[in-house]
Parts: C-alpha cells; structure tokens; sequence
C-alpha cells in the first residue's frame, strides 16, 4: 500500500512534471471568456472545435508587450507563448501567456460569420419570411434543458404575468456535440402534436454561456429547420449581448429566456388592460346618460311651477282688491264662481304635475334596467358568449362561414376565454 498518494502528494508531482517539462510552449487557438479584471489581470480561454485551456496574461507581464495586446477580443485567432501553472488548490492548470500575437480570425467566428452571410445571401433572414406571433398565444412549446434556471425562471414569470397560458416542455440537449441533432428532432416533435395540442408558439430557450457553449444554435441543419416550421418561433438564446445564427433566422428573437415569456404575457396583459377600459367607458357613459335625464326632470320641478302661479295669483288679488265691485254683493257673485273655477283649475294643474313626474321617474327606471341589460359583463353573465377571430368579431352565421376550416376562434366568457378551431 506504500505506492497510495495524498492528493497533494499527487498534485505536487504532477505540478513538477507539468511545470519542468512545459516551461516554455506556444499554443494556438481561438479567445474566448477574454475578461479584464479590475487589478487589470486578463483572463482568457483558449480553444478550437475539440478543447479548451485557461490562461492568464498577468499587468506585469502585459505592460512589457505592445499595446495591441490589449486590444484582443473573443473570436480573435493568436498565438500565446508561455509556461504552464499549475494551481493546487483547484487542482488545475493554465497557461501563464508571456507573449500573445495574432494569427488570423478565429476558426469559430469565422464559420459564424460565413453561415450568416450565406443565409443572408439566400433570403432566410427577410423580415417578409418571418411569421407573425399569435394575439394572445394559449398553448406555448418550449424546447429547453429540463434541469437549470432557464425553465423555472419562465415558469415564474408566467405565474406573475399571465392566466390561462399552458406551457408544454419538450426536453433536449442544448450544449455539445449532439445538440443540434437533438434541437431538430424536438421541433419536428413540437410539429407532430401542434394539431392536437394546438400548440400557438414555439420557444427555443437557453442560458447565457461562451461561444463554444451556444455553439449548437450556430448550426447550419438547425437553422433551416427553424426557418421551415410551421409554427411562428421565438430564439431566447444567451444573454443580451449573445447573438446566435437562430436569432436571425427565427420569427422573433427574444433578449433572454425571461424576456420570451414577458413578451408572451404583454400581449395577455394588454387585452385585459384594453376590456377593462372599455368597461369603465360604458360605465361612464351609462352614468352620464343618467345624469343627463336627471337634470332633464329637475327642470319639471313642481315647487317652481306653483311659485311662479302663485305669484300670479298676488297680483290678480292685489288688483281686485282695488275694484269697486266687491262693494256690491250682488254684482260679484259671478266673480266668485269663476275664483271657484280658478281653484278647481289648479287642482288639475297639480294632478298633472304629479302624473309628470309620475311618468318621468317610470322612464329614468326604464333607461337604467336597459342600461344594466345591455352592459357587456351583464349579458355575459346570462350565459351569453362572444367569439372572435382573426381580431373581429364573429357576429352572425354569415361571417362564421367566411372563416376558414381551422381558424382559430376565440370564446369569450364571462369568467374567462377558451380558444377552438372551424371544422
């Protein structure tokens, strides 16, 4: 048992063959993950299409190379010359860059930007290709690792957000080798059940990550499989200043996986924010119409009526007070009867008052019951429903039969809106 080593036993004689054997080697690749630190270090990786090493190009040894070296960036092709580390508590190595230089356009960049030229060239990027995204999209397909952040942090967002929204996971690889492989068959998946599952979107989502890590959507096959689908696809690849070829060839590209799943509830949102000020609009139109009348029947006040009679009525007493008549009996007799006429005529005046305000407070209870009758949360709430398409209204048989077979209808009721297709 005496050949069994510690691990820093192992370590420390691994350190001392990496470090005496490699003291000086000049490797060639392409940077990627260049990071300045704030001691002004940079950290780096380089790579080609098979592998990967760290380096460190320490502020001593960069302010003995020239000015260029600074000026690197990720995709850039060069050559770094130095000794290999290793550090023990990581149980790593890397390569300590003493000199750094350029030898050309990275090999990955370089097939980057040759695929999207090519693609340009052939019409896959036209913003007359790409297809719309649905109103208020119900059933959403989303191709993703069933394991990691992106998937919970879209499932969050849905949950604030958004009601009635189903998302259908449909798990794959999407970093390595394999990846793009798997990316097409999950959408071809995504397209056989579209019918039964009337899928409205497809979402393809993944974290952010180095070039080599979102190499799979930079994949020529894939790329056309995105384009021919029949479904509109959204690209929620990376972070914001990650750009893939996917981004360019889908029908919308989303900054993040979180920003897919805002711009799908927006939409929710919008329609519900747009019903409830409709609502609020008739209200205050109902409100003023009755408002309206009110003042219409308050200018019918009976006490101002009788106020300008009774005035009147002063000033033919005043006036008869002054006749000579009433000092002879006999001759006023006549007078009396017609003040009994008088009397009897404002009996009728008022009874007809009363039968006026009568008949006006029976149509202002008419006018709030048709009010209430034709309010469209009311008439809802009848069991009556409201269906759309294609952002109109369906209204009769005659444009039911406009639609097409499988358009899609939407249904609204009074607690909700459900969606199926013309057969």
């Amino acid at each position: 048992m005496s050949n069994i080593l510690s691990v820093s036993e192992f370590l420390n004689i691994f350190k001392n063959e990496i470090e005496g054997n490699f003291a000086n080697v000049s490797i060639e690749g392409e940077i990627t993950n260049w990071s300045v630190s704030s001691s002004g270090h940079i950290y780096f990786s380089l790579s080609d299409s098979q592998a990967l090493i760290n380096c460190a190009l320490f502020k001593g040894d960069l302010l003995r190379l020239p000015a260029t070296a600074k000026k690197f960036k990720n995709g850039d092709k060069v050559i770094c010359t130095g000794p290999l580390s290793v550090y023990l508590k990581r149980g790593s190595f890397q390569l300590i860059v003493k000199s750094i230089k350029a030898a050309g356009v990275g090999d990955l960049l370089s097939n980057f930007n040759d695929l999207k030229e090519k693609l340009h060239r052939e019409g896959l990027f036209e913003p007359a290709t790409k297809k719309e995204m649905p109103c208020v999209p119900v059933n959403i397909a989303i191709i993703t690792a069933e394991t990691g952040s992106v998937l919970q942090d879209f499932i969050n967002v849905f949950s604030r957000r958004a009601f009635g929204m189903n998302l259908l996971l449909y798990p794959c690889l999407v970093q390595g080798a394999n990846a793009a492989g798997e990316i097409i068959k999950a959408i071809d998946r995504v397209e056989r059940q579209a019918s039964k599952e009337s899928i409205d979107v497809l979402v393809l989502a993944r974290g952010g990550g180095s070039l080599e890590d979102l190499w799979a959507f930079n994949d020529e096959a894939l790329a056309r499989r995105i384009h021919s689908c029949k479904l509109p696809v959204i690209s929620a690849i990376g972070h914001q200043t990650d750009f893939t070829i996917s981004d360019f060839v889908a029908d919308l590209r989303a900054e993040t996986p979180t920003a897919a799943a805002e711009i799908l509830s927006q939409k929710q949102i919008n329609f519900i924010n747009e019903l409830s000020s409709a609502f609020t609009r008739i209200e205050l139109v109902s409100l003023q119409a009755i408002q309206n009348t009110a003042k219409v029947i308050e200018s019918f006040r009976p006490e101002l009526l009788l106020g300008r009679i009774l005035d009147g009525l002063k000033k033919i007493e005043k006036r008869m007070a002054q006749l000579t008549i009433f000092k002879h009996p006999e001759s006023s007799l006549k007078l009396y009867e017609k003040l009994a006429e008088i009397d009897d005529l404002f009996n009728c005046i008022d009874k007809g008052i009363d039968q006026k305000l009568e008949l006006s407070r029976h149509k202002l209870s008419n006018l709030g019951s048709v009010i209430s009758a034709t309010n469209p949360k009311k008439v809802l709430e009848r069991g009556y429903v409201m269906l759309e398409s294609k952002n109109s209204i369906v209204s009769d048989f005659n444009s039911f039969n406009e639609l097409q077979q499988m358009d899609r209808i939407k249904i609204s009721f009074h607690d909700g809106v459900g969606h199926v297709h013309k057969v």
